[in-house]
């Protein structure tokens, strides 16, 4: 039985709906890039500055990246007002078209609907996709950066079979604003591309092209344009792009722990065993099937996706510093190849013979995909649904929901909030301070020594309240959000 490619369509954006928006708000906002970016465009919407990003009202210097990701977040603030859902929705928006792009690659352009929603199936039930940081679930650059990446890889490859040049220049275009959603990141996977050009046998057809020029030029005038412009409001930016965003994020180690950066194999390990665990032997069957396939177009994309999925592999494995998210453009191209596996799996099973169990070929293959998909998707789901961070940041997040809960006015204060911590980075803290600020409601983020021996006080770290408890006189009025937020009411020094 045929089905309609719009119900397929309506299966599509079933699937998409609760790993990407499940409980998307539920969480405060994330430490480290979410809470940074949320901190700059925050000022960037009070201010109506929107050139230079700001952090606590000062020219960002570390944050050097284009702020297309902000000014979209800055316009989402002004529409629907400054939460964590108006923060995370650009990002979530860009993980549906992204979804919705891979789809339409299969349906539209291979006539192969089902196999677009397997591989959209097999992209958000991907923990290196979806996860609870650096994804369309939240609000940082990695979820847009991967849009525009998969856009213009797809514009290229359709470039290349169909020789319109409007698709060349589009390209070029999506990749312009890749690179101004998170700067040299959007062009790692142009290398994949010109391998895949020389394998078309069509280099000299786009070197000849008066699109490439023209796309270089648009490429080129707005990211420099915009990096000339921001040098000229902040001397000295462009020297602290190349510490951040290029050689020196690339080439030396600035993680403080060192904990990646002897391992060669980090990201070959994340998808093994843990972002596409579900999934890589079936991507690695898709490599395998799809370039023998006799279908020529199920080959082209099966090189294609292995271009693409290989050379950033290779690129962001000899980079020094390495973190987990930095891979996320990888999982739509490595979801084509699972999805050509899929497809491999069910052709086989429609050879087999299967009259003995009373069942029609169709259904057998099918149910057995269905088995396969089960597990993945009740996994993501759940993951989706009640959202965990993590241990290692789970005091930070309480403290968090604290302040989320007085924003969104399920829980009141009496006076000012006074919290008390040491000297660790906390930009969501700050964040909540801020926004709280706008409600009437002031928060004091003060140290030890700023402490009044008779007010009431807020913290959330172990070591803090160990000292509280050694130095004051005090009453425990309330110890909440799993134990984690202890609110004393201080009776002078000990």
């Amino acid at each position: 039985m045929q089905i309609n490619p719009k119900v397929w369509l309506l299966i599509v954006i079933a699937i998409i709906a609760i790993p990407i928006f499940g409980s998307i708000d539920k969480l405060p906002i994330q430490l480290w890039d979410e809470s940074r970016l949320a901190i700059n465009a925050y000022e960037g919407y009070k201010a109506h500055h929107w050139m230079v990003t700001t952090f606590n009202d000062l020219p960002d210097t570390w944050n050097t990246k284009p702020p297309l990701l902000i000014w979209i977040q800055i316009v989402f603030f002004k529409m629907f007002g400054v939460s964590e859902l108006s923060l995370r929705l650009p990002s979530a928006i860009a993980g549906v078209v992204t979804c919705l792009s891979i789809f339409w690659l299969f349906a539209v352009r291979l006539k192969k609907p089902s196999f677009g929603a397997m591989a959209v199936f097999i992209l958000t039930t991907s923990a290196g996709f979806i996860k609870y940081h650096h994804s369309p679930r939240t609000g940082d650059y990695d979820a847009l950066l991967t849009c525009f990446v998969t856009i213009y890889c797809i514009l290229y490859y359709l470039y290349l079979e169909d020789n319109k040049r409007g698709y060349l220049l589009l390209s070029i275009v999506f990749m312009m604003l890749a690179t101004m959603t998170k700067s040299v990141a959007g062009l790692l996977i142009v290398p994949a591309l010109l391998l895949y050009t020389v394998y078309k046998r069509k280099l000299l057809t786009v070197i000849k092209a008066p699109h490439l020029y023209l796309g270089i030029a648009i490429l080129l005038g707005v990211v420099l344009g915009y990096y000339y412009l921001r040098e000229q409001y902040t001397p000295g930016y462009i020297e602290l792009v190349k510490e951040n965003d290029l050689g020196g994020r690339f080439a030396k180690n600035n993680n403080e722990t060192g904990i990646y950066i002897e391992r060669p194999l980090f990201y070959y390990d994340l998808i093994v065993k843990e972002f596409f665990n579900f999934w890589f032997l079936l991507g690695l069957a898709g490599a395998v099937v799809g370039i023998m396939d006799a279908d020529k177009r199920i080959k082209d994309l099966a090189v294609w996706a292995l271009l693409i999925s290989c050379t950033l592999l290779f690129v962001l494995s000899e980079a020094v510093n390495k973190n987990n998210w930095y891979d996320m453009p990888m999982y739509p191209f490595l979801a084509v190849l699972a999805a050509i596996g899929v497809r491999g799996v069910y052709r086989i099973l429609m050879r087999l013979d299967v009259s003995s169990l009373s069942l029609r070929k169709g259904v057998f293959a099918y149910a057995f995909i269905a088995i396969l998909c089960v597990p993945a998707y009740v996994t993501m789901a759940f993951s989706s649904m009640y959202p965990d961070p993590g241990e290692w940041i789970v005091h930070n997040t309480n403290m968090c929901k604290y302040l989320k809960d007085i924003y969104h006015g399920a829980y009141r204060p009496v006076g000012d909030v006074n919290i008390v911590k040491d000297n660790e980075y906390f930009a969501n803290i700050d964040w909540y301070a801020k926004v709280l600020k706008d409600k009437g409601i002031k928060v004091n983020i003060i140290n030890f020594e700023q402490v009044d021996p008779h007010e009431k006080v807020i913290t959330f770290q172990w070591q803090v309240k160990d000292y509280i408890e050694r130095t004051y006189n005090y009453t425990l009025v309330e110890k909440s959000y799993n134990n984690v937020v202890s609110i004393y009411q201080l009776k002078g020094k000990r």
